[in-house]
């Protein structure tokens, strides 16, 4: 369910690197909450407004019930790994995460169990 948005000039990531980026934010992802990788999605796209005072933008949607903490890590920590893979000003870089809840997400075909419930456990058990 996890989905990450990464609005970046064409010329500043190279394939090798969007392929390392999106290796980090499932590592990112998956050791913070926890997640199955198979379930973190990444998408590469130009930025809308090109005037605009960041150079890249990581957005992601994120299932809902994850705490002030966790968000602060998995921000920091992308926004780190881009740094190191493109050398750009971390001031040049936005980050944001946005809550879904549980029942407005699907995977599998199934909607996602609330995060912490008995239901997520058993799910995860069929990953």
């Amino acid at each position: 369910m996890p989905l990450y948005r990464v609005a970046i000039p064409s010329d500043t990531l190279d394939v090798e690197q969007r392929q390392q980026f999106s290796r980090n934010v499932v590592d990112v992802h998956c050791s913070v909450t926890g997640a199955p990788p198979s379930l973190v999605h990444v998408l590469f796209t130009e930025p809308e407004d090109q005037s605009a005072r960041s150079t890249a933008h990581i957005a992601g949607s994120i299932r809902a019930g994850r705490n002030g903490d966790q968000k602060a890590a998995i921000c920091r920590r992308l926004r780190n790994h881009l740094v190191e893979l493109t050398e750009l000003d971390p001031e040049e870089i936005e980050t944001s995460l946005v809550d879904v809840g549980a029942s407005y997400a699907m995977e599998r075909g199934e909607v996602l169990p609330e995060p912490g419930s008995a239901e997520e456990a058993a799910w995860d058990a069929q990953t």
